[in-house]
């Protein structure tokens, strides 16, 4: 799937029109990760936005909730 088309589809770009989507495609890279691999963690600073085309990836944030209660770890699967 070319990369414009690919970005066509993503709901947050939905309010471009092709000439935007076309000059986001060319600073755009399309890229793969071995299954288990780390992309950031917390602390790292947000340079960049991931956009998943095809797998799965799993969250895991840290929570504290309170001076009573031990931190938790929340994680989801998307």
């Amino acid at each position: 799937m070319a990369l414009a088309a690919f970005l066509k589809e993503c709901n947050v770009f939905q309010g471009l029109n092709d000439a935007q989507l076309e000059k986001l495609a060319a600073i755009a890279k399309e890229e793969a990760y071995p299954t288990g691999a780390l992309l950031y963690k917390e602390g790292d600073p947000s340079s960049q936005i991931y956009l998943v085309h095809q797998g799965k990836v799993f969250l895991e944030m840290k929570c504290d909730m309170g001076p009573t209660r031990p931190p938790c770890r929340s994680s989801s699967t998307w």
